[in-house]
């Protein structure tokens, strides 16, 4: 069935900036940053916080980094 995730596919879920900070090696000043500029995006959830699709943020990944192998994360 095309279009609809299952609630266990681990690429459809929401990442925190912590989460997001640590699965790209960054800080969270830098995920701050980056999206501040319009690098990556998120979902506003509530007044002052921040969620990332993981899928969105493994896309990010290879496109910057194509050399990358795939990241395998338990996140």
């Amino acid at each position: 069935m095309s279009g609809i995730s299952r609630p266990d596919d681990p690429t459809d879920r929401l990442m925190t900036v912590a989460e997001v900070a640590k699965f790209l090696h960054f800080s969270r000043d830098k995920v701050y940053r980056m999206v501040k500029k319009g690098e990556i995006s998120c979902v506003h959830a509530g007044t002052r916080s921040l969620r990332f699709k993981k899928q969105q943020i493994q896309e990010w990944l290879e496109k910057y980094n194509p050399d990358l192998p795939k990241p395998v994360s338990t996140i």
